[in-house]
């Protein structure tokens, strides 16, 4: 492990160095975290952002907690459970493990369902502007609930 003069471990950010010349696997790590989710994650804690995310698919696709996390394996609550799969992998630091208990689900599903909601983003304009206002609404509620 690098310890550099730029390695960062502020914020609970652990391996981060974030000098553009340096040369050590730190600053790689970070680089090629930085391009796979170039946006700012609002920091809650851990307990509070999934909820968040829960709650905004929730009313996105009018379902009730127990649809979302139940057994049904509909077209509508399967497409909202992958969607709320990849918010909650994208906007959280969580691990598959902990999203799929969230949603009462096995990591694997969990991995398949960010595999394909990222294959139906690139390949649906709709559904890609979908996701990002999903997105923009989790982090408005999240901003929301740090002011609060």
């Amino acid at each position: 492990m690098c310890k550099c003069a730029h390695y960062r471990t502020d914020h609970g950010v652990s391996g981060m160095c974030l000098e553009d010349n340096c040369s050590c696997q730190a600053y790689r790590r970070a680089k090629l975290s930085r391009k796979l989710a170039p946006r700012a994650v609002v920091v809650l804690p851990s307990d509070e952002m999934p909820v968040i995310i829960v709650s905004v698919v929730l009313a996105a696709f009018d379902l009730t907690n127990q649809r979302l996390t139940g057994r049904r394996r509909t077209r509508e609550v399967a497409w909202a459970r992958q969607v709320a799969c990849y918010l909650l992998h994208r906007l959280t630091k969580l691990s598959t493990t902990c999203i799929g208990r969230t949603l009462n689900r096995e990591h694997t599903t969990v991995i398949h369902a960010i595999n394909l909601v990222e294959r139906r983003i690139a390949a649906d304009r709709d559904v890609a502007a979908f996701i990002e206002k999903l997105e923009t609404l989790c982090r408005e509620a999240a901003a929301a609930k740090v002011a609060a």
